[in-house]
């Protein structure tokens, strides 16, 4: 394990649903899921609600994005979701552990996007697309512009 998710990530407590990166490279990473932290978004049959896969896809960008920042010794930025394309369930598995790869595909400026997969802990294709994303080059400048409306 390279490093906690926790460390990386924005969101705190049961809102972080990734756990571990156990890897990264200049423009990828894979991150460890333990399925017995995500029981909030199992259904009754113990299944991974299907949109839950898109938000492990994005947490696991920032983790992706929040290693980055700190080998380059840069704070934590925010970062949000633009959008989903070719969204694709694959599989319903039955998993104690699921493996997000995140791999950037373009940057351009701010934008970038990503192609996504989870897999089963065997391995199995269980879900895959393509997230585009928005990294503000400062934080507190982009808010700033809607502090008027609330």
């Amino acid at each position: 394990m390279l490093a906690n998710c926790i460390d990386l990530v924005a969101h705190e407590g049961d809102m972080c649903l990734v756990h571990d990166l156990v890897e990264h490279a200049e423009s990828s990473a894979v991150v460890k899921i333990y399925k017995d932290k995500l029981s909030y978004f199992l259904n009754e049959q113990g299944e991974l609600l299907k949109h839950v896969y898109v938000e492990l896809m994005a947490q696991s960008i920032a983790v992706w994005s929040g290693y980055n920042n700190e080998l380059l010794q840069k704070p934590h930025s925010l970062g949000m979701l633009l959008g989903v394309r070719n969204y694709k369930l694959l599989e319903s598995t039955d998993f104690e552990i699921l493996l997000v790869h995140v791999e950037q595909m373009f940057v351009d400026g701010e934008i970038g996007a990503f192609d996504c997969s989870v897999e089963g802990e065997c391995g199995t294709l269980v879900a895959k697309a393509r997230l585009t994303v928005y990294q503000p080059e400062s934080e507190s400048s982009f808010l700033d512009k809607f502090k008027d409306l609330v």
